[in-house]
């Protein structure tokens, strides 16, 4: 059986381009799909697929890493790992064993907004999967020999995410851009968080947020006609708790250029990342944002990969995206480049967003980057699985299902006015964090002229 706790988890709905030519609006059909509540208070959608013998359990907790305490930063982490580490009537050796008899595993996944976990296996085995699946979320112990193996693991995986530039340029810049915001840190937790996490904390935990009336139960492929008969005896039993949200603390504001640089002396190659806050999932302007960052750094096509790469040969790929979620997420550019070119590269980026702020886009621009959108809407739902891991999402971020229905014709809708006028809203090249993974030493002097730059040592981004 194999766990799987995201460090980032990226919300996936519709996010990357590909080729144009996607069919008639007309002949776009969402997938019926229907909407039932046990009685104790589990939301369950059900997308019956009896075109392949599958049967798949999605479940989204509607509690992320933000409502981690301070000084326990990956508990929920901790939480999600440990669920199927052990259950009131199986160790964790036959939890493994159960779902791998049916060729099946548990994964776990956490952001910062909310924790989904996951099981399939063939139809004829959606029995198993069941008992097994509602005893790992109804009934897990927590043993203290787990907990201690799980902070071990953990602390581990840590040393091994510091010996990835790119890993630590994205978590440094999220650190750098949201000071004391929960979104500051990665989903995974700090070293000094882990390390205080205690048993009780995870019992507490799962009895305060991982209950029925903070869930959504997705079930989906050739499940039998006695489905919610079923999920009402395996989930019987799993009582109902109040549960409140986070409170969190005011994101900080950016008011000019600053600069931190993330020492390490022995790269030859510089990690650069470049941000703002931008907007929450919920957003009116999210479709039209999302034209307007395919222009810009969407695809091999956008402004900074053909200013950045093909004319000045600073970088093999450069991109930008706004992570929108419940909360303002972030806008990151992100790219990599010789040491020697740091400089160069951080100006040059930033001279692409000015631009593209000061002059607009053009009616071919728009019409080329909404072909690209279109096109990746048949492939972003083309399974039932796909289908149902977007609507949970689109529900927990307050996104009604009719986003899915008339994304093809909002789309179209999109005018080259609303692009340039989002771009006027919500792009600031004049008032961005920047962080520079790179031997200091090397890197000061090119980006003094940028802005005065501090400085941290890089395996503090996990602290």
């Amino acid at each position: 059986m194999k766990v799987v706790v995201s460090i980032i988890f990226a919300f996936s709905v519709l996010l990357q381009g590909c080729a144009s030519g996607s069919k008639s609006h007309k002949d776009f059909k969402l997938r019926s799909y229907k909407d039932l509540t046990t009685k104790n208070g589990m939301r369950v959608l059900l997308i019956k697929d009896s075109g392949l013998p599958y049967f798949t359990m999605m479940m989204l907790v509607r509690t992320g890493s933000v409502s981690d305490p301070k000084d326990k930063k990956g508990l929920t982490s901790m939480v999600a790992g440990l669920m199927s580490k052990g259950t009131k009537s199986m160790s964790a050796t036959e939890v493994a064993e159960s779902f791998g008899q049916i060729g099946s595993e548990f994964s776990a996944s956490v952001t910062s907004d909310f924790t989904l976990f996951q099981a399939s296996t063939l139809s004829s085995h959606q029995s198993e999967l069941l008992k097994n699946f509602s005893e790992v979320i109804v009934r897990p112990v927590f043993t203290q020999t787990e907990v201690d193996r799980y902070k071990k693991q953990t602390l581990s995986a840590f040393a091994s995410i510091l010996d990835d530039p790119s890993s630590v340029a994205s978590l440094a810049i999220e650190k750098y851009l949201y000071e004391t915001h929960p979104y500051s840190y990665s989903s995974s937790g700090t070293k000094d968080g882990v390390v205080a996490i205690k048993r009780q904390d995870i019992v507490n935990h799962y009895q305060k947020f991982i209950r029925p009336n903070n869930v959504d139960l997705a079930v989906v492929g050739d499940f039998d006609d006695d489905i919610m008969m079923r999920l009402e005896g395996y989930f019987d039993g799993w009582d109902q708790a109040p549960v409140s949200g986070p409170v969190l603390s005011s994101i900080p504001q950016i008011d000019k250029i600053q600069i931190q640089i993330v020492d390490k002396g022995d790269l030859g190659q510089a990690q650069i990342r470049l941000a703002h806050i931008g907007i929450p999932r919920k957003h009116p302007d999210y479709l039209a944002l999302k034209v307007a960052n395919t222009i810009l750094g969407g695809g091999f096509a956008s402004r900074l990969m053909d200013e950045i790469r093909i004319k000045r040969g600073l970088t093999y790929g450069v991109s930008s995206e706004f992570d929108a979620r419940r909360d303002q997420g972030p806008f990151i550019v992100s790219t990599f480049t010789r040491v020697d070119k740091v400089g160069d590269t951080v100006k040059e980026s930033l001279a692409v967003i000015d631009k593209f702020k000061k002059d607009g886009v053009t009616k071919e621009e728009v019409e080329n980057a909404k072909a690209l959108i279109k096109g990746q809407f048949p492939r972003a739902l083309e399974t039932a699985e796909l289908t149902a891991s977007n609507l949970l999402q689109l529900r927990y971020y307050g996104v009604p299902d009719s986003y899915l229905s008339n994304f093809l014709e909002d789309i179209d809708n999109i005018s080259r006015s609303d692009v340039n006028r989002v771009i006027q809203a919500y792009f600031h090249p004049d008032k961005m964090k920047i962080v520079v993974h790179a031997p200091k030493e090397k890197v000061t002097d090119q980006l003094n002229p940028l802005g005065e730059a501090s400085s941290i040592s890089y395996d503090s981004v996990m602290q």
